[in-house]
C-alpha cells in the first residue's frame, strides 16, 4: 500500500519561519494575521511541527506569507525552523 503525501505549510512572519502543525489550518490563521494587522499590534499564537508553541507580535508593519507543499509522510519535517530572511547578504 503507497502513502498518500501530506500538506506541509510553512508561515513565514519576518525573519521567522515556523512549519505548521497539522492541526494548524492555515486559513482561520491568516484571519487572525489579517485581524492583527488592523490593531497597534498584538500576539498571534501557532502551534508548530515540533510540538511548541510559537507567539508572533503581528503589527501593520509586519510581512507575514504562507508556504504549502505536499510531501510524503517520511519527508515531513517535524522541526520550527529560525531562519534569517531579513538583512544584507554577500553572494560569492
Amino acid at each position: 500500500m503507497r502513502a498518500e503525501p501530506v500538506v506541509q505549510t510553512e508561515a513565514i512572519i519576518g525573519a521567522t519561519s515556523v512549519m505548521l502543525a497539522r492541526s494548524e489550518d492555515r486559513h482561520p490563521l491568516q484571519q487572525h494575521f489579517e485581524d492583527a494587522a488592523t490593531t497597534s499590534g498584538r500576539f498571534v499564537d501557532i502551534a508548530a511541527a515540533d510540538g511548541s508553541d510559537v507567539s508572533v507580535f503581528v503589527s501593520p508593519h509586519t510581512n507575514a506569507s504562507f508556504r504549502s507543499r505536499r510531501v510524503m509522510p517520511g519527508e515531513v519535517e517535524a522541526t520550527s525552523m529560525v531562519l534569517p530572511t531579513e538583512g544584507n547578504w554577500d553572494l560569492l
